[in-house]
């Protein structure tokens, strides 16, 4: 029964609707993340990522209702809409695990981690480049942190900014429709995925230092630089441009975190190599031997002499059976001079070197500078103690400093907790734009992400062939 006066209704009028009601409920959606964003709300230190997203799907959501009100334009609204949500729920499921309580203190802190670690860059004046196209959205000035979330990684995992967004989909199937999946676009800013067993552990965000210098390399477009730098001292063939992105972000995790750092790399990579031969060195990374040398070497250089001495010995020992047998470098014979050698000029090289980009030498802009009292912090946090340290960086490398040293007295008084407190402790209020971030203009900013809605939502709906 139709009210009177209506004209009869059919599919096209009832899928119309339909569609409407789905626009709608997206811009409920929306307005709530939006509020959770601001300052107080749950979400405020990811203010100019939710911020990014949702203006970008915003603007996808007016064009999907101006196609929606222009019938003749045939697009299959029901797919378009489909295909925005499966590319919003990466986003949504990722900051939905901040709204988890048993998961909420840990990613909050791996959050401030992150942030410590990036924002000296960031307040040395350096903003980074935007993606080159088809990003999902952007912040102001193109500075935003990594997110961190949970993943079924076996290690901290970084995702620069600009990747294609495509592969990281979940749905084996692709989006709901395939012919959607070619305009998935790019990631609007870094991520870094934590495995989801480390999430009692906070030893495990001392690595996470070196994940953020990755970001760094990549953001700020650092591989020229250092491998223009490591040529002019002839060391091109020894310490090959295919490490140096590796060893930039060792470089970083000494200069965030020190001894602390050191050691439990060195422990990850002989658990790694003992698992199967040669697995320590795969990818880009030196072989295992030399990049603990090149950590060590930058610890020596940061200060800390006499630790780092004590250190290679036992490490050199540590690794000459796995040598022996092929685990490092397969068919050539160690030579741990010249190996030590190359890693203390290419640690000084990587740790002195003015990088304009960077705003400075990595020592002089990145350094933590409470590396000096990290030995005195974790002693105090091993006898219930505050850690006494001002700095995200130095609670986390405290943390990690306890349970090298003494971990079953680690475990025993509760060192996990009590450096989450602290590190909760140090947030300051309000969103990250309020917290020292450099000048952007939003407008411009707002111009971009609205450019970059209207462009998702044409890319989409360009994977269907009108229906007439």
């Amino acid at each position: 029964m139709t009210a009177a006066g209506a004209r009869p209704s059919g599919p096209a009028d009832r899928q119309a609707i339909e569609a409407a009601s789905q626009l709608a409920g997206l811009r409920h959606e929306l307005d709530a993340w939006m509020t959770s964003a601001a300052s107080r709300g749950p979400l405020e230190k990811h203010h100019s990522q939710v911020r990014s997203l949702v203006t970008t799907l915003r603007d996808y959501a007016d064009a999907a209702e101006a196609a929606l009100s222009a019938p003749a334009s045939g697009y299959p609204l029901r797919d378009v809409i489909l295909d925005m949500h499966h590319i919003w729920d990466f986003f949504r499921g990722k900051l939905l695990q901040r709204m988890v309580p048993w998961h909420r203190d840990f990613l909050d802190a791996a959050d401030e981690m992150a942030w410590a670690c990036y924002h000296p860059a960031r307040a040395a004046g350096q903003a980074v480049p935007q993606p080159a196209g088809g990003g999902i959205g952007d912040d102001d000035n193109g500075g935003s942190p990594p997110l961190c979330f949970l993943s079924r990684t076996a290690a901290p995992l970084a995702v620069p900014r600009g990747e294609p967004l495509r592969p990281l989909l979940s749905d084996r199937a692709g989006l709901h429709t395939v012919r959607g999946a070619a305009a998935a676009g790019e990631l609007p800013f870094p991520m870094v995925g934590l495995p989801w067993s480390q999430t009692e552990h906070i030893p495990a965000l001392v690595l996470l230092a070196h994940e953020a210098g990755h970001h760094l390399h990549s953001e700020l477009g650092l591989a020229d630089e250092l491998a223009t730098t490591l040529a002019a001292a002839g060391l091109a063939e020894r310490w090959p441009r295919s490490w140096q992105m590796e060893s930039f972000a060792d470089v970083c995790g000494v200069l965030a975190c020190g001894e602390a750092y050191v050691g439990l790399l060195l422990d990850e990579l002989a658990v790694l190599a003992g698992r199967s031969a040669g697995a320590a060195q795969a990818g880009n990374y030196p072989p295992m031997r030399r990049r603990g040398l090149l950590c060590l070497a930058a610890l020596e250089l940061t200060g800390f002499p006499a630790r780092a001495a004590l250190l290679r010995a036992e490490w050199l020992v540590r690794t000459h059976a796995l040598t022996a047998c092929g685990g490092d470098a397969p068919g050539r014979a160690p030579d741990p001079a010249a190996e030590t050698d190359d890693a203390h000029r290419v640690a000084g090289l990587l740790l002195r070197t003015p990088l304009a980009r960077l705003g400075g030498p990595p020592r002089e802009v990145l350094a933590n500078p409470e590396l000096a009292r990290l030995s005195e912090a974790a002693q105090f946090l091993l006898a219930r103690m505050s850690s006494g340290t001002r700095d995200v960086r130095s609670v986390v490398a405290a943390a990690g400093l306890a349970f090298l040293r003494d971990p079953r007295g680690y475990a025993l008084v509760g060192v996990h907790r009590q450096a989450l407190r602290e590190i909760i402790g140090l947030r300051p209020p309000g969103v990250r734009a309020d917290q020292g971030e450099p000048a952007g203009s939003p407008a411009t900013g707002q111009g971009r992400r609205r450019a970059s809605g209207r462009d998702l939502f044409a890319r989409v709906a360009a994977q269907y062939p009108p229906s007439r």
